[in-house]
């Protein structure tokens, strides 16, 4: 799916009107300072915040892998170099329920400027289809996501929508967050 036909800048700008304050937005400062704190993270920083961002899944997190050291090494690439290729994705996903939206998650509250939130709210914002496992766990996609994201955050107008967005949550977030909150909150609207 070509996700990049979907975008609707004034649509989006419409619909940060929706953003409020709720669990999770009150929470989201205090995870992502747990991470931001963080030069190199180790396995033990990625134990910790996979259970953190799981609190935001509806399963429970199995972590499926008794040799962590390339996804540990993932994980600081997305740190510090804020990006990774779809087998990438996938390695860290076979280890987190092999989850995307797990994965997404995670990445998000480890690089926050370049990893969006990717769940079925978000697919269903973009699509106006639901979001079953083979459309939203799905790596490609996923990246495909990131590059709209990306696309939004270069439009005209597009600084207005995420000063809206900072007000109505009463703190600062990336752009990123921004566009992916509109997004979420707007579908399960």
């Amino acid at each position: 799916m070509q996700l990049e036909q979907l975008l609707d800048i004034n649509k989006i700008k419409q619909d940060s009107q929706n953003v409020i304050r709720d669990q999770y937005t009150d929470a989201y400062p205090h995870l992502i300072s747990y991470f931001k704190e963080k030069t190199i993270l180790t396995l033990e920083d990625f134990i910790r915040g996979a259970h953190m961002v799981y609190a935001w899944m509806p399963t429970i997190l199995t972590v499926h892998s008794n040799d962590l050291d390339e996804v540990i090494s993932l994980v600081n690439k997305a740190k510090n170099e804020g990006e990774l290729q779809e087998d990438e994705i996938k390695t860290i996903a076979s280890i987190v329920n092999n989850s995307v939206v797990g994965t997404s998650k995670l990445l998000h509250f480890i690089s926050p400027e370049h990893f969006p939130i990717w769940d079925s709210r978000v697919y269903f914002y973009l699509t106006k289809k639901r979001g079953y496992n083979s459309r939203v766990n799905n790596a490609q996609q996923y990246l495909e996501y990131i590059a709209l994201v990306n696309q939004i955050i270069k439009k005209d107008g597009f600084r207005t929508i995420h000063d809206t967005v900072n007000r109505r949550l009463g703190y600062d977030v990336t752009a990123i967050r921004a566009i992916e909150i509109i997004m979420f909150q707007s579908a399960k609207n």
